[in-house]
């Protein structure tokens, strides 16, 4: 949710738009566009909670080292790019 916050609000003053006027660019409404309805989105929502909470609780627990680290900043990079299709996807559903 504070990726899909930050990449709306980067997309909005990019654009010269107000970062405070709404639009349906969020996550959330790319998904609907792809065919999730609201219930499946907020699952969605908790499993990658679930899975990122699981994996920083496993890294803790192995007590973080660089090669742990770079494993770490891999795992969000997988994530942001899974994001980022979604809204390509999404937008190109919107689109047609």
């Amino acid at each position: 949710v504070i990726i899909d916050t930050f990449l709306i609000l980067s997309i909005r003053i990019a654009n010269n738009v107000s970062p405070f006027k709404g639009d349906t660019n969020h996550l959330s409404h790319m998904t609907i566009k792809l065919g999730l309805n609201p219930n499946q989105f907020s699952f969605l929502v908790c499993i990658l909670n679930l899975i990122i909470f699981l994996f920083y609780f496993s890294m803790v627990k192995q007590q973080l080292s660089i090669e742990n680290t770079s494993v770490l900043i891999s795992f969000y990079v997988l994530i942001i790019a899974l994001i980022s299709l979604i809204y390509y996807f999404g937008k190109i559903r919107k689109d047609n």
